[in-house]
């Protein structure tokens, strides 16, 4: 018995010390935000166009908000090459969140070219929200591994401890053969 709790505890032991030590990685995502613009006030003559630049990094997400004073005008977002993201036609006012591809510098251009005589006026308020992934490192079983472990400390020890039952021998019993007289 002795020897097959001292084996069992150090077999109990092992795991718990095997189980708290294995970590689980996990990614926590969270978000940043900084504000660009806000409420800026703009004003584009007819035949104009108003832009503003932005610096992205890739996966920098722009949430753009535009609110015209009177009459409608074209809104873009464009890279640095010229090439329009975003495109809205003769709008009052938007709400627009677009996420960058790459790093660079993209600009919002505010478009009156089309109107011959009407000049705009708005605001714009520009944010860009900065995704952040942190790697956290848990150890999910150390409670459960720290019970274990107690568990087999327990064991061992009582293994440890108890004495060595002794052997009985066995005791040969001498046939006694019993004559009976008549």
């Amino acid at each position: 018995m002795r020897r097959w709790a001292v084996f069992l505890g150090a077999v109990i032991l092992l795991i718990g010390i095997l189980i708290s030590g294995t970590p689980v990685e996990r990614e926590i995502t969270s978000q940043t935000s900084r504000t660009i613009l806000e409420n800026e006030q703009w004003y584009v003559l007819p035949g104009q166009y108003k832009s503003f630049p932005v610096s992205l990094s890739a996966g920098e997400s722009m949430d753009v908000y535009l609110r015209l004073d009177w009459g409608d005008i074209n809104f873009y977002i464009m890279d640095q090459n010229g090439k329009k993201c975003v495109e809205r036609w003769r709008i009052t006012g938007t709400s627009e969140s677009w996420t960058a591809p790459s790093s660079g510098t993209y600009y919002i251009v505010l478009d009156n070219t089309f109107s011959l005589i009407t000049p705009k006026r708005g605001y714009l308020t520009v944010r860009v929200v900065s995704p952040l992934t942190s790697l956290v490192r848990e150890y999910p079983y150390g409670g459960l591994a720290g019970l274990i472990i107690l568990i087999g400390i327990i064991v061992l020890i009582y293994g440890l401890v108890t004495k060595r039952e002794k052997a009985v021998k066995p005791v040969k019993v001498a046939e006694v053969e019993l004559s009976l007289q008549k």
